[in-house]
């Protein structure tokens, strides 16, 4: 059995990673958000949303898992569209 520092440790370290990953794809929303902004398209694309989620699910390795990593991922689209909406009034202020 594993040490619990030693796991405590790794996940940790996961983590941090996963803040990097959130932080590098909360910029890229920005960059979707100032495109949408400028072309008028809503913030709201039931299609792309639907299509990601069905992408990252299909194939999920750990079934027991499955539906914790669906609270996530709606999590993560949830505050996505909610930045977007927060930069869009910020630009029109």
């Amino acid at each position: 059995m594993a040490d619990l520092s030693r796991l405590r440790e790794t996940i940790d370290q996961i983590d941090g990673q996963i803040r990097e990953l959130y932080l590098k794809r909360m910029r890229m929303v920005d960059e979707v958000a100032q495109i949408k902004e400028k072309t008028k398209e809503p913030i709201l694309d039931v299609n792309r949303e639907a299509e990601i989620v069905f992408k990252l699910t299909e194939a999920f390795p750990d079934q027991r898992i499955l539906p914790y990593y669906r609270r996530v991922l709606q999590t993560i689209l949830e505050t996505s569209k909610d930045f977007q909406q927060e930069l869009g009034t910020r630009c029109e202020s």
